[in-house]
């Protein structure tokens, strides 16, 4: 009969953190108004509807940046940022998105992982009306298990969680454009 870790170290709850665009950069607007990407298939049994290399039409700004997240109209990764996700999780299916402005000519490479998804919110979490928004997010830890980063299931918009060893590594890499929400996990 062995000695389970809980025993020994106590329960390890492990942090989590929501990934968010920053606010008030100047970035890409109107993505995807061409309706180039169908959201409705960025999920893990529907993402072969999707072309591996999609042309996604934007508008630009004057001194616009291109940050290493977007999280809207969908959740898209910068190179750098994709490398990290492909270290944690070597397998992961991804469509690859050229975001581009007609008007002058800008464009780039981004990736959009098909992350998994995972159905782990807390009987604690809030959500508005309708529950399509949540509007505090609370992770049930039991059911998160072992990822790195993952995706929660049931929401058209992609609330995209990663593990705080997966967000160190993100941070060390020196990537911008990121805003961080540390969750509460039961």
């Amino acid at each position: 009969m062995g000695i389970k870790k809980e025993e020994v170290w106590g329960k390890i709850n492990m942090k989590y953190f929501l990934f968010m665009s920053q606010e008030g950069n100047k970035i890409p607007q109107k993505i995807n108004c061409n309706r180039g990407i169908d959201i409705r298939y960025i999920h893990e049994d529907k993402a072969s509807k999707l072309p591996l290399w999609n042309l996604v039409e934007m508008e630009s700004q004057a001194e616009m940046i291109f940050p290493d997240i977007l999280d809207s109209p969908f959740f898209v990764v910068s190179r750098k940022f994709f490398g990290v996700v492909q270290l944690y999780v070597p397998n992961i299916k991804y469509k690859c998105i050229n975001l581009f402005c007609k008007k002058d000519g800008k464009n780039e490479l981004y990736f959009l992982p098909i992350f998994k998804e995972i159905e782990c919110l807390s009987e604690k979490s809030e959500f508005n009306l309708n529950k399509s928004i949540i509007k505090k997010i609370i992770l049930d830890e039991a059911i998160i298990k072992d990822e790195a980063i993952f995706r929660i299931a049931g929401f058209d918009k992609s609330y995209v969680i990663g593990r705080l060893d997966f967000v160190e590594s993100v941070l060390r890499r020196g990537l911008y454009g990121i805003k961080l929400c540390e969750l509460e996990v039961r």
